[in-house]
């Protein structure tokens, strides 16, 4: 009923459905007479709880290695662009390491795209989303997306060539001359990279650079007579590679001939 001043309020007593519903309202007064049905009001009844979004993939576009970037992988792109499905008109939030970092649309296909406006931390993330649907009801969360960003320089460096075998030992000179057909290799460069090394064209083997920045390597097979020129590529788990200078020496393990006294 409405009250002195005009005004009225009602609240169903039973609950409406979910769906659409198309509200109209009449007056009757004291007299009873009945208006015409006022406008229709249309609203929609929503309380399901939306689903979390699906088919959740991160994008590489920064460095030598681009593409999906798949748990557990390593990114050299602090922006990474986030795709996946939805229902359509829902605002997906985008969740790091328990931190809401941004939110976007579900547009009309089901479809969303999102990236960071404000660059990732390098370091562990874990990336996940929830949905809320129009109607303000909030999915659970996604299952998490672990990744690591790493933006930092691929370095690497041949400290030293060493000769361990023959009266004459210790680290070649460049240009120098050894008998030693297997020299240990002794450099630095990024930690976790892996490092390849290479006699001209012909890849030697590889070894990854320990937690203190540092890597050893000793050929499995013996360097042949004459000159050789090592170079080291190291590539870090981001996809990104740097070659270092090459170093150049001769091997020389064949003894002289037996002199003779004229």
């Amino acid at each position: 009923t409405a009250d002195a001043n005009g005004k009225w309020t009602f609240t169903p007593e039973t609950a409406l459905k979910d769906g659409n519903h198309s509200l109209s309202i009449t007056a009757t007064d004291a007299a009873g007479n009945i208006s015409a049905p006022s406008g229709s009001f249309g609203i929609v009844i929503d309380t399901a709880v939306p689903d979390a979004p699906t088919d959740i993939v991160i994008i590489d576009n920064v460095g030598e290695k681009t593409g999906e970037v798949k748990p557990g992988e390593t990114t050299d792109d602090r922006s990474p662009t986030l795709t996946g499905k939805g229902e359509p008109g829902g605002v997906v939030n985008v969740i790091d390491n328990g931190q809401v970092i941004g939110s976007t649309v579900i547009d009309e296909d089901g479809k969303w795209t999102f990236t960071p406006d404000e660059p990732l931390d390098n370091g562990e993330h874990n990336l996940s989303t929830t949905v809320t649907d129009p109607a303000g009801n909030v999915s659970e969360p996604s299952p998490g997306v672990n990744i690591v960003v790493d933006d930092s320089p691929v370095v690497v460096s041949i400290g030293s060539v060493k000769d361990d075998v023959g009266p004459i030992t210790g680290n070649i000179t460049p240009g120098g001359v050894t008998d030693d057909t297997r020299p240990e290799l002794v450099g630095s460069g990024k930690p976790g990279s892996v490092v390849t090394v290479q006699d001209g064209e012909t890849v030697l083997g590889s070894t990854t650079v320990g937690p203190d920045g540092s890597w050893r390597f000793t050929p499995e097979t013996e360097l042949g007579e004459g000159s050789h020129s090592l170079t080291v590529t190291a590539e870090d788990a981001a996809g990104n590679r740097v070659t270092s200078p090459a170093v150049d020496f001769t091997v020389d393990s064949v003894a002289p001939n037996k002199p003779v006294i004229g």
